[in-house]
């Protein structure tokens, strides 16, 4: 199959032989059966990455696994936003007062909101 260079833009890279690089790009497409569609595979990885990245708001490496690292830090440690259906907890404090209300935590998209709702969560008890 030719190639369609209306549709597609073709970038040419070099990776080292015998180089870490290459070696997890050559394991991922023999776990994923790409082995004869690298090409693809790194096309694909590239497009992952950039999903990521932009989610993330960093293009950086170093960047991405700070904030990943901050964000397991947040679920894991601090409380970041209440989620309360307030009909059904008024209800159930009324009839049941010793009932407290369920707190569901959920990271904010905010770093300082974070921060914010995390202080005020605190604050609160």
């Amino acid at each position: 199959m030719g190639k369609d260079s209306a549709k597609y833009r073709y970038i040419e890279a070099a990776i080292l032989r015998g180089s870490p690089t290459l070696m997890s790009i050559e394991k991922d497409a023999a776990e994923h059966h790409m082995s004869e569609h690298m090409g693809k595979l790194l096309a694909l990885r590239i497009a992952d990455y950039y999903k990521l990245a932009e989610a993330l708001g960093t293009y950086s490496v170093e960047g991405i696994l700070a904030t990943l690292s901050y964000g397991s830090r947040l679920l894991m440690n601090a409380p970041v936003q209440r989620q309360v259906e307030r009909d059904h907890s008024l209800l159930a404090e009324e009839a049941h007062p010793q009932l407290q209300e369920e707190i569901t935590i959920l990271p904010a998209d905010d770093p300082e909101e974070n921060a914010s709702m995390a202080s005020e969560y605190w604050n609160t008890l």
